[in-house]
């Protein structure tokens, strides 16, 4: 996935346009470099680069660029820097670079979106049978299911997440619904206290196994199977 890919499946989500409500397309200060890319949001400012192991490259270019020199109101707190980071394998090691990078704020805020390429290559498949593309559209297919291992539907909930200028907007009826299985899951916690205890378990034997990410995908993921069926935490 190049530049053009990313930025064209973030305006088909947000209803057309790669910041949100920019009807015109002028959110975009054009600084001359190809693999860079500068958006203005509500003071807020959107540095993209596809990332090849060359972070101090990229924040050369930002520094030394001469437009950017001139954006006065431009600071570490209101500058987000979102790199795509095409990987061979999602592991430990990547996940440990990646936090790495995003901890780091000492330049800018980053997100680090990254993906394998059979990742990408089913999203696209299945990205081009959908119709309507807009966010609160796609949401509602019925091919798309986090709690799966299929890659369209990682790949999207990954670009969700690393993308902060995605406008997100769920439909009030799955919100409800959230809202009901926290609920249901809450009051089942105090009737029974020995489920605490089996989350407590689960917690002290996989926090060194895994990342806190896998963590709160699984937890979230069987939390979400609850509407269908009853749910022990030992499934897990």
């Amino acid at each position: 996935m190049n530049l053009t890919q990313y930025l064209d499946i973030v305006s088909a989500l947000n209803h057309g346009n790669v910041i949100f409500g920019d009807n015109e397309n002028k959110n975009e200060i054009q600084i001359g470099i190809d693999n860079l890319r500068l958006y203005l949001s509500n003071n807020k400012y959107y540095f993209i680069s596809e990332f090849k192991g060359n972070l101090v490259e990229i924040e050369n270019q930002i520094i030394n660029n001469e437009v950017i020199k001139t954006l006065s109101n431009r600071k570490p707190n209101n500058s987000y820097l979102i790199l795509l980071y095409n990987v061979e394998s999602i592991s430990n090691d990547i996940y440990k670079e990646v936090i790495k990078i995003e901890e780091n704020e000492f330049f800018y805020k980053k997100y680090v979106f990254y993906y394998t390429d059979n990742e990408f290559i089913d999203f696209m498949k299945w990205w081009n049978k959908i119709e309507q593309k807009e966010l609160n559209k796609v949401l509602s297919d019925e091919n798309l299911d986090p709690n799966t291992s299929d890659n369209h539907s990682h790949f999207l909930l990954r670009l969700l997440i690393k993308t902060p200028f995605i406008n997100l907007e769920f439909p009030r009826r799955k919100m409800e619904d959230f809202e009901q299985l926290l609920d249901n899951k809450l009051n089942r916690l105090m009737a029974d206290k020995s489920e605490v205890n089996e989350i407590n378990r689960y917690l002290s034997e996989n926090l060194e196994k895994f990342n806190p990410e896998e963590i709160i995908d699984n937890i979230l993921g069987e939390m979400i199977k609850e509407g269908k069926d009853e749910f022990k935490i030992d499934k897990l």
